[in-house]
C-alpha cells in the first residue's frame, strides 16, 4: 500500500517502509551530531501506527531499523524536524542514530570471496612460519 506516497507493507506487528535514500543533509538542518542521516516518515504512518500499536521498521540499500511511534512523536518534539515535502506531505524526520538496526545484515557475495582468500593467505603463511616452540 502506499500512504502519503511512501511504500509500505503491513506485516502484522510493524509497518514496513521502504525508502531509497535517507535524508543526508538533515543534521546540517537539525543541529544533529554531523554526519548523521534522517529518516522521514510519514505523519499518518505514524498516527496509523500508535492507533494500532504497531511499530515501524525502514528497509533501505545500507540496513534496515526499526522504532516505535512513540520515540518518533518525542524526537521529532525534541529537535523540531518536521519536513514538508513538495508535495505537501508532512514528514518526521528522526536521526537514525535512535533506530534500532534489525537483524543481520548478509555480507556481499564479493565479501564473502575476499574474506574466503584473506583466510586461506593466512593459513599458509602460518604454515610457512618456522616453528619458535
Amino acid at each position: 500500500m502506499r500512504i502519503s506516497g511512501q511504500i509500505v507493507v503491513d506485516l502484522g506487528t510493524h509497518y514496513l517502509l521502504k525508502l531509497r535514500q535517507p535524508y543526508w543533509g538533515a543534521w546540517q538542518q537539525y543541529n544533529w551530531e554531523p554526519r548523521i542521516e534522517g529518516f522521514g516518515v510519514s505523519a499518518v504512518l505514524v498516527e496509523k501506527a500508535e492507533r494500532f500499536n504497531k511499530r515501524i521498521q525502514i528497509i533501505f540499500p545500507y540496513g534496515q531499523y526499526e522504532i516505535s511511534p512513540k520515540k518518533i512523536r518525542e524526537l521529532t518534539a525534541k529537535y523540531d524536524s518536521v519536513y514538508l515535502a513538495r508535495d505537501g506531505t508532512e514528514l518526521l524526520v528522526t536521526p537514525r542514530s535512535s533506530w534500532n538496526k534489525v537483524g543481520k545484515q548478509n555480507p556481499r557475495p564479493e565479501e564473502k570471496r575476499n574474506q574466503t582468500i584473506r583466510e586461506k593467505k593466512i593459513g599458509e603463511a602460518r604454515e610457512k612460519m618456522p616453528k619458535l616452540f
